[in-house]
């Protein structure tokens, strides 16, 4: 099920914290959800999973409109905020029967959500009893204990370990196949492997949304290609190449190009190599990182 969010707008007196926002969200995709503190992101995630509403806009599940069919919308839609609000006296798999009991949910259902989010062993604990780490596998079993078509995770890896971490990455794109999952996380490092987009919010205003390598492609400004050549080649004759506008040699027959503005030289390098019988040992696209990228657009 897809996600259209159409000029969604949200204001606290004269604060404008959400400003026309648009974007849409696509069944088998992770959205990154990105933006600095104050941003707006919870805001907007609050306004999209259909608990606050906006002063204007609208937000589509498919084609209903959730302010116009709210009870309908909520059947579709696995939610795990920020705050990550648990009952913390009670005991996990009790916390989830209870909530298996407002979504009608089985037995056997509520037993594979604690296998596959890894809480057999803690399932007899108070959640109070439990580490951060593990009360946030706890949430996250809440949001997909229905087996939502959309999921909106708010900062779903926040303390966990780098063991966790792994075991959610991997839980979250398998979800991914059949379902919409938006995103949300200051871990860069993890937003790069698991999202397949990205919408970058600033001051309540859409910054950016595209691909990861769409957009460091355009944040670069031109292409760059780290290259290993056998055997080792001038410098001066990689700048032949018709796209190429100039060579740094980084030793071992190593060396970083520097396309001409617009230019895409993949195709050149590979038919200059051929044409004089060099083996191409390394080819590389070098993109802005993730963090630089980040502050580029958030300026």
């Amino acid at each position: 099920m897809n996600i259209s969010v159409e000029n969604l707008t949200k204001k606290y007196g004269r604060q404008i914290a959400v400003d026309q926002l648009s974007f849409t969200a696509t069944q088998g995709e992770v959205l990154g959800f990105l933006g600095p503190n104050g941003a707006g992101k919870t805001t907007s995630l609050r306004m999209i999973a259909g608990l606050l509403k906006p002063d204007s806009g609208r937000v589509l599940y498919g084609d209903l409109d959730i302010w116009d069919s709210p009870r309908e919308a909520r059947r579709f839609i696995g939610y795990l905020p920020e705050t990550n609000p648990l009952y913390l006296e009670m005991y996990v798999r009790e916390a989830l029967a209870f909530y298996g009991r407002i979504h009608s949910v089985s037995k056997d259902q509520i037993d594979r959500t604690i296998e596959r989010l890894g809480l057999s062993r803690e399932a007899h604990k108070q959640i109070k009893q439990l580490s951060k780490g593990y009360r946030q596998r706890v949430g996250l079993a809440v949001a997909i204990l229905h087996d939502p078509q959309i999921l909106i995770l708010d900062e779903p890896v926040s303390g966990l370990d780098p063991n966790q971490l792994s075991d959610i990455r991997v839980l979250i794109r398998e979800l991914a196949v059949n379902r919409t999952i938006i995103f949300s996380s200051h871990i860069l490092s993890e937003v790069e492997l698991i999202c397949d987009r990205l919408l970058v919010i600033h001051e309540g205003q859409r910054k950016a949304f595209d691909s990861l390598d769409t957009l460091q492609a355009q944040q670069d400004g031109r292409q760059i290609i780290v290259a290993e050549m056998e055997p080792a080649q001038n410098p001066a004759q990689l700048t032949q190449i018709p796209s190429v506008q100039s060579c740094e040699e980084l030793g071992s027959s190593r060396f970083r190009l520097i396309a001409q503005p617009g230019q895409d030289m993949r195709r050149d390098l590979y038919n200059w190599t051929r044409e004089h019988n060099v083996t191409l040992l390394e080819s590389r696209v070098e993109h802005t990182s993730m963090a630089s990228l980040f502050e580029k657009l958030t300026q």
